[in-house]
């Protein structure tokens, strides 16, 4: 990876990653992180937990319960280098199960395709039920990084303890995209 500055002040780092055209920005938050006082979040599934309730797609066929925007999704993961497997829609005890899970790290990770910007805030609210990973796919937004950037410096502040990780992907190919992790 190639580091660039991306503001002054050192808020934010640009990264470029180079490997089939991906291009992200890992995303430095400064400020508050945390979610809304009273607010309580049904804590997501763990990758045990669904793997002991069956809902986890054999390695042989990875892609057998994707939607077609968690495929794509996963197609750019494993470009990273990250290997996928998709997880059956369901609810198990009252709790609405992730799209995917890696394969290395046995993450989840829940794939949010917001059609409208306040879409954006209700995609951080919900996702957080189902995985600690939060993968906005921002393909009908049309969005910068630096938009990309501001939704996280929005967002954060009220559902940041939430997340281990948000990827936001930018574009119709997901090919861009800004990445925060929970330090």
């Amino acid at each position: 990876m190639v580091g660039r500055e991306f503001n002054k002040g050192n808020r934010h780092v640009l990264d470029s990653y180079d490997d089939q055209d991906l291009r992200g920005i890992q995303y430095i938050h400064t400020g508050r992180i945390g979610r809304l006082s009273g607010a309580s979040a049904t804590s997501p599934p763990s990758a045990e937990f669904l793997q002991r309730a069956g809902v986890i797609a054999p390695l042989n066929d990875p892609n057998r319960y994707f939607d077609p925007a968690s495929r794509k999704v996963a197609q750019r993961l494993r470009a990273m280098g990250i290997g996928t497997l998709s997880i059956r829609d369901s609810v198990l005890a009252g709790i609405k199960t992730p799209d995917g899970v890696t394969i290395s790290g046995f993450m989840t990770w829940e794939v949010k395709a917001p059609q409208t910007p306040k879409g954006i805030a209700r995609a951080f609210e919900h996702a957080r039920r189902q995985s600690p990973c939060l993968i906005l796919w921002t393909q009908a937004l049309e969005m910068s990084s630096k938009d990309a950037v501001e939704v996280l410096q929005r967002q954060l502040p009220t559902w940041g303890a939430d997340y281990q990780e948000v990827i936001v992907m930018l574009g119709d190919r997901g090919e861009e995209y800004v990445h925060w992790i929970h330090e």
